[in-house]
Parts: C-alpha cells; structure tokens; sequence
C-alpha cells in the first residue's frame, strides 16, 4: 500500500462523535403556569437556551420530549409541528408521549425511539428544566467511555448524563411504569457508571419554581 493510501490515525482519532440529546419536557409544569420549557429566561424562552448550549457542546440531534403539553410548544415554535425543525445548526425532532403517568422514564424512551434511525454513538439526558452544562463540561463528560457517564461537583451528582448507545437502548425494554433512571445507574457496577468531577454548580440547577427561575435569571452569568 502506497503512504498516499495509508489510512490516517489522525483524521480517525479527530473525527467527531455523533452525539445526539433528550431534553424531557413532559411534565404539566402547573406551579410555574406554563411549560418549563416556555418559561422565560431574560425574556429567552428556557427551551432556546437549552437547544442552543447543547449545539454549542457538540449536539448535533435534540429530541424534545414532550406530553400532553405539546400545542403549547407548537404554539410558540410553529416549525416544531411538522415534527423537526432547524435551530443553531442543529437539529431538533419532536417525541410526544401522551402516557403522561409514565413520567420522564416514558418520555426519555419515546426520546430514545425517535433516534432510531440516526447514527448516534452517545446520548445526553437532560431535564428541561435543569440549565444545560457549559460546552467545557460536555467535552469532558464525552472525554470517558462508559455505559454512563454522571458529571459531579461538591460531591453531588447532576446532569446532563451521558449514555452510551447500547446502554440507552437497552431501556427500552424495562416498564416504564416502574423505573427511574436514576435509580438504574445507581445500581450499575463501577465499571459501567463513571462519575466525573465538574467545576460547573449549574448541574445541579433546578428551574422548577417561579423564585428559582427569577434568581437564575438574576444571577447567572452565562446568559
């Protein structure tokens, strides 16, 4: 073989991972009026943030995993209606899962579903309702091979959790009515879960009140 064609480890090693999203947006949201997702951040739906942080860390394929609450989004984002729709140089695909009693383990599997076709090797799992992680933090989550990967920080773990493929799509076959991821990676042995120290308190974020969303919106830095 010639060096012209001599393969190039370089060019395999830089390559890209295609790496794809499920921000579980089903819940009725009712304490904050609205869908988490439209709530608004500095007068920026949270739902726009979202999409645009998980671009910006290399996300490639979103899926917006959504309930009984779908009109609402299609109200606001008339694209998200046909299904799929372009945001920030990605792409972002529609899950609708109207087994609300599931709760977010049916709306992360009908998110994993919606990827079936899509060459994805790794899956970020993110409530919408917690901020995404700086695009620093999202490299080194994808830094590790594991079946997950849970990103910590003052000895706490938060999200987004990144799972491997093959992982992600063996919950497909568990009850939705019975399980929780969290407790799932809980149980996984060491060698399959990998816990890893971040400097970014924002994985432990959670938007789920009006005075939470008001002191984020005061205090963070990264809008």
């Amino acid at each position: 073989m010639s060096e012209a064609n001599q393969p190039s480890v370089a060019k395999i090693q830089e390559a890209p991972l295609f790496v794809a999203a499920v921000l579980l947006a089903g819940g009725k949201a009712e304490r904050l009026g609205m869908p988490k997702g439209l709530v608004p951040i500095r007068s920026v739906p949270l739902l726009e943030l979202q999409l645009q942080r998980l671009v910006e860390g290399g996300v490639t394929e979103v899926v917006l995993a959504v309930g009984p609450n779908r009109a609402a989004y299609d109200a606001h984002w008339p694209a998200l209606a046909a299904g799929t729709a372009v945001f920030h140089g990605g792409t972002v695909h529609v899950a609708e899962d109207l087994r609300s009693s599931f709760g977010p383990f049916g709306s992360l599997q009908s998110g994993i579903a919606r990827l079936a076709k899509l060459p994805w090797v790794r899956l970020l799992v993110l409530p919408i309702d917690i901020p995404c992680a700086s695009a620093d933090t999202i490299a080194k989550l994808l830094e590790t091979q594991a079946s997950a990967v849970v990103p910590r920080h003052d000895e706490r773990g938060g999200h987004p959790v990144v799972l491997a493929r093959a992982f992600a799509e063996s919950l497909m076959t568990l009850d939705p009515a019975t399980s929780r991821l969290d407790d799932i990676l809980r149980t996984l042995p060491s060698g399959q879960r990998l816990d890893i120290e971040v400097d970014d308190p924002t994985i432990h974020v959670d938007l789920n009140t009006a005075e939470a969303v008001h002191a984020y919106g005061k205090n963070s830095s990264r809008l």
